[in-house]
Protein backbone atom coordinates (compact mmCIF):
# COMPACT_ATOMS: atom_id res chain seq x y z
CA UNK A 1 0.00 0.00 0.00
CA UNK A 2 1.13 3.66 -1.18
CA UNK A 3 1.81 6.39 1.27
CA UNK A 4 -0.85 8.16 -0.56
CA UNK A 5 -3.30 5.47 0.15
CA UNK A 6 -2.47 5.66 3.82
CA UNK A 7 -2.98 9.02 4.03
CA UNK A 8 -6.43 8.72 2.05
CA UNK A 9 -7.25 6.39 4.50
CA UNK A 10 -6.28 7.79 7.91
CA UNK A 11 -7.88 11.29 6.43
CA UNK A 12 -11.07 9.40 5.69
CA UNK A 13 -11.01 7.78 9.46
CA UNK A 14 -10.55 11.07 10.92
CA UNK A 15 -13.68 12.75 9.00
CA UNK A 16 -15.59 9.88 10.18
CA UNK A 17 -14.68 10.07 13.49
CA UNK A 18 -15.29 14.51 13.57
CA UNK A 19 -18.99 13.32 12.15
CA UNK A 20 -19.40 10.95 14.77
CA UNK A 21 -18.41 13.20 17.57
CA UNK A 22 -20.60 16.31 15.64
CA UNK A 23 -23.63 13.84 15.62
CA UNK A 24 -23.40 13.06 19.46
CA UNK A 25 -22.53 16.83 20.32
CA UNK A 26 -26.24 17.64 18.52
CA UNK A 27 -27.86 14.90 19.84
CA UNK A 28 -26.76 15.31 23.35
CA UNK A 29 -27.64 19.27 22.67
CA UNK A 30 -30.73 19.16 21.67
CA UNK A 31 -32.00 16.23 23.95
CA UNK A 32 -30.30 18.06 27.17
CA UNK A 33 -31.44 21.46 25.65
CA UNK A 34 -34.74 20.27 25.65
CA UNK A 35 -35.12 18.25 29.00
CA UNK A 36 -33.43 21.73 30.45
CA UNK A 37 -36.80 23.26 29.39
CA UNK A 38 -39.02 20.70 30.34
CA UNK A 39 -37.66 20.52 34.12
CA UNK A 40 -38.79 24.15 34.32
CA UNK A 41 -42.56 23.76 33.46
CA UNK A 42 -43.09 19.72 34.10
CA UNK A 43 -43.49 18.92 37.83
CA UNK A 44 -41.31 16.18 38.72
CA UNK A 45 -39.95 15.84 34.97
CA UNK A 46 -37.08 13.29 35.67
CA UNK A 47 -39.25 10.79 38.16
CA UNK A 48 -40.64 9.55 34.47
CA UNK A 49 -36.51 8.03 34.52
CA UNK A 50 -36.39 4.70 36.00
CA UNK A 51 -33.45 2.96 34.49
CA UNK A 52 -33.82 -0.58 35.33
CA UNK A 53 -30.98 -2.94 33.67
CA UNK A 54 -27.91 0.44 32.72
CA UNK A 55 -26.53 -2.32 29.73
CA UNK A 56 -29.91 -3.13 28.37
CA UNK A 57 -30.24 1.01 28.34
CA UNK A 58 -27.07 1.90 27.46
CA UNK A 59 -26.18 -0.73 24.79
CA UNK A 60 -28.74 -3.18 24.01
CA UNK A 61 -31.80 -0.57 23.70
CA UNK A 62 -30.09 1.88 21.09
CA UNK A 63 -28.83 -1.00 18.56
CA UNK A 64 -32.27 -2.60 18.78
CA UNK A 65 -33.83 0.96 17.84
CA UNK A 66 -31.35 1.45 15.26
CA UNK A 67 -32.43 -1.61 13.79
CA UNK A 68 -35.61 -1.50 13.79
CA UNK A 69 -36.30 2.12 13.48
CA UNK A 70 -34.13 3.15 11.58
CA UNK A 71 -32.70 0.87 9.08
CA UNK A 72 -35.86 -1.06 8.61
CA UNK A 73 -38.32 1.86 8.68
CA UNK A 74 -35.97 3.97 6.11
CA UNK A 75 -35.53 0.86 4.30
CA UNK A 76 -39.20 -0.27 3.59
CA UNK A 77 -40.13 3.80 3.43
CA UNK A 78 -37.47 3.99 0.89
CA UNK A 79 -38.49 0.72 -1.24
CA UNK A 80 -41.35 1.71 -1.73
CA UNK A 81 -40.41 4.80 -2.91
CA UNK A 82 -41.72 7.74 -0.61
CA UNK A 83 -39.38 10.86 -0.25
CA UNK A 84 -37.46 11.26 1.52
CA UNK A 85 -37.85 13.72 3.55
CA UNK A 86 -41.24 12.59 4.29
CA UNK A 87 -39.26 9.20 5.32
CA UNK A 88 -37.70 11.21 8.13
CA UNK A 89 -40.63 12.46 9.54
CA UNK A 90 -42.84 9.13 9.22
CA UNK A 91 -39.35 7.52 11.48
CA UNK A 92 -38.54 10.26 13.74
CA UNK A 93 -42.56 10.75 14.18
CA UNK A 94 -42.60 6.53 15.23
CA UNK A 95 -39.80 6.55 16.97
CA UNK A 96 -40.56 9.57 19.25
CA UNK A 97 -43.85 7.82 19.66
CA UNK A 98 -42.55 4.57 21.05
CA UNK A 99 -40.58 6.78 23.49
CA UNK A 100 -44.18 8.62 24.75
CA UNK A 101 -45.92 4.86 25.59
CA UNK A 102 -42.47 4.21 26.91
CA UNK A 103 -42.20 7.16 29.39
CA UNK A 104 -45.70 8.64 29.22
CA UNK A 105 -44.48 12.70 28.70
CA UNK A 106 -44.84 14.49 25.27
CA UNK A 107 -42.19 16.41 26.02
CA UNK A 108 -39.81 12.93 25.16
CA UNK A 109 -41.81 12.35 22.59
CA UNK A 110 -40.53 15.33 20.88
CA UNK A 111 -37.00 14.86 22.17
CA UNK A 112 -36.69 11.34 20.90
CA UNK A 113 -38.49 12.79 17.42
CA UNK A 114 -36.05 15.22 17.21
CA UNK A 115 -33.47 12.28 18.17
CA UNK A 116 -34.96 9.93 15.73
CA UNK A 117 -34.93 12.87 12.50
CA UNK A 118 -31.10 13.00 13.42
CA UNK A 119 -30.85 9.60 13.48
CA UNK A 120 -32.89 8.73 10.59
CA UNK A 121 -30.82 10.87 8.48
CA UNK A 122 -27.39 9.67 9.04
CA UNK A 123 -28.76 6.43 8.38
CA UNK A 124 -30.39 7.67 5.19
CA UNK A 125 -27.25 8.97 4.34
CA UNK A 126 -25.14 5.75 4.08
CA UNK A 127 -28.17 4.04 2.07
CA UNK A 128 -27.74 5.79 -0.57
CA UNK A 129 -24.28 5.85 -0.85
CA UNK A 130 -25.17 1.97 -0.92
CA UNK A 131 -23.36 1.38 2.61
CA UNK A 132 -26.46 0.67 4.98
CA UNK A 133 -24.49 -1.71 7.63
CA UNK A 134 -22.00 1.38 8.17
CA UNK A 135 -25.41 3.99 9.01
CA UNK A 136 -26.57 1.17 11.06
CA UNK A 137 -23.12 0.87 13.29
CA UNK A 138 -23.03 4.85 13.14
CA UNK A 139 -26.89 5.17 14.01
CA UNK A 140 -26.20 2.77 16.88
CA UNK A 141 -22.56 4.62 18.34
CA UNK A 142 -23.98 7.91 18.64
CA UNK A 143 -27.46 6.24 20.43
CA UNK A 144 -24.95 4.68 22.30
CA UNK A 145 -23.02 7.57 23.55
CA UNK A 146 -26.27 9.36 24.29
CA UNK A 147 -27.49 7.33 26.64
CA UNK A 148 -24.19 6.71 28.07
CA UNK A 149 -23.99 10.14 28.96
CA UNK A 150 -27.46 10.77 29.97
CA UNK A 151 -27.36 7.53 32.38
CA UNK A 152 -24.25 9.02 33.85
CA UNK A 153 -25.66 12.10 34.31
CA UNK A 154 -28.09 10.78 36.02
CA UNK A 155 -25.85 8.79 38.45
CA UNK A 156 -24.13 11.86 39.08
CA UNK A 157 -27.06 14.51 39.67
CA UNK A 158 -30.18 12.61 40.05
CA UNK A 159 -29.47 9.33 41.54
CA UNK A 160 -33.13 9.27 42.99
CA UNK A 161 -34.60 8.93 39.72
CA UNK A 162 -33.26 5.48 38.87
CA UNK A 163 -33.96 2.05 40.15
CA UNK A 164 -30.63 0.47 41.08
CA UNK A 165 -31.03 -3.31 39.85
CA UNK A 166 -27.80 -5.36 38.96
Amino acid sequence: MSAFTTTIKSIQTAQGLRYLGWMSVVVLAQGWGIDAIASLYVPNYLDVWKIHFWWLSVIVLPIFETLVFQAFGCWVLDLFGIPRLLTLFITALVFGLAHYLNQSQWIDAFSAGVTGFIFSWMYLRRLREGRPWQGCAEVAFVHIVNNGIAYFYLILFAPETILFVS
